[in-house]
């Protein structure tokens, strides 16, 4: 009898864990898809790499095939956000805006424009030239295209 609760208890402690780790890997998956990358159409590309998209969104890489010259923007503090820092660039919010405003201050760079709302942010990536931005869903709006995340 002791024997089979011990058993049932372990197998209750695996099938725990086993709900954990799934539910872990499925909450990753579900923050990497949700993020779209939206651009300007006077942008000449249909994807853009990991490595490109971070140096684009620390300012270190201000041109894109074509020439075309790249201008970030980014939404204001939100779980959106917070994700496409997480997952592209690998810093806190805190962490960067104090990189951003570290450029600023030694006039390196400007901080990327700021957007309270992914429409804000949606219309001026419309009407702006060259600017990239991300969203939490794929935008039904036309002068805005999607770029294909490449690893």
């Amino acid at each position: 009898m002791k024997g089979r609760y011990c058993l049932m208890c372990l197998l209750a402690a695996a099938m725990l864990l086993c709900c954990l780790v799934f539910g872990v890997a499925v909450a990753e998956e579900a923050q990497t898809t949700k993020i779209v990358i939206i651009a300007n159409k006077t942008v000449t590309t249909d994807s853009i790499s990991k490595k490109d998209l971070k140096k684009i969104f620390l300012g270190s890489k201000k041109t894109l095939a074509g020439g075309v010259r790249i201008f970030p923007v980014v939404l204001k503090s939100s779980d959106t956000h917070k994700t496409f820092l997480k997952t592209f660039i690998g810093k806190s919010d805190n962490a960067f805006q104090n990189y951003w405003k570290k450029l600023l201050f030694t006039g390196k760079s400007r901080m990327p424009q700021v957007f309270v709302s992914e429409e804000e942010l949606i219309a001026f990536v419309n009407r702006t030239r060259g600017t990239i931005g991300y969203v939490s869903s794929r935008p039904a709006t036309d002068g805005v295209i999607t770029l294909e995340i490449k690893d």
